[in-house]
């Protein structure tokens, strides 16, 4: 999420405030802190991790740059379905997997479907139309603050130094992209 106002300084030219740049930079650094081994070594799935991250933030961007042109609603179907063909063309292409659907199944994956991705991105797509794509790609990067959060209450995970420096950072970062500060005189 960190790379969107980047995207839009490099592909569009389009004037960045500091206070953006700064809150993009801090949660990069949180990020960081959260995910990097001790040594800041990137193994494969870190690898592919960051490039799913480059191309959410193409997501998020081309998002904010056509909410104003289509309606949010069909922006939002246009995305579900490019993401339900394309999820069912690699899942064919990859080849030997099983299909043996239960009750229980068929509900996770109609939740993870409906509310998880669709009623989440319809949101974001409509929000996207009343904010910029980089405070909301910093709203967004939240996300793993709520994910180490949930680790330790759902999964009873050790609350280390890291997570606090890590998600004070990235709070921080939301923090100071979305607050004026103006100097008095």
């Amino acid at each position: 999420m960190v790379f969107v106002p980047f995207i839009a300084l490099v592909i569009y030219r389009k004037k960045i405030e500091v206070r953006s740049l700064i809150g993009a930079g801090m949660a990069l650094v949180g990020a960081g802190v959260l995910s990097l081994k001790n040594d800041f070594s990137i193994g494969l799935g870190d690898g592919l991790t960051l490039l799913c991250a480059v191309c959410f933030a193409f997501q998020i961007f081309l998002t904010g740059e056509y909410v104003g042109r289509i309606r949010p609603a069909v922006l939002n179907f246009l995305q579900m379905t490019t993401a339900c063909v394309l999820s069912a063309a690699g899942l064919l292409l990859a080849g030997d997997f099983t299909f043996a659907p239960s009750a229980r199944s068929f509900l996770a994956v109609l939740y993870l479907g409906v509310v998880s991705t669709t009623i989440t991105y319809l949101l974001q797509t409509v929000s996207q139309k009343y904010v910029d794509e980089t405070k909301s790609a910093i709203i967004l990067s939240m996300e793993a603050v709520f994910g180490t959060f949930f680790s330790v209450v759902l999964l009873h995970e050790s609350v280390t130094i890291r997570m606090i420096a890590g998600s004070a950072l990235i709070l921080a970062a939301v923090l100071v992209s979305e607050i004026s500060f103006k100097m008095q005189s």
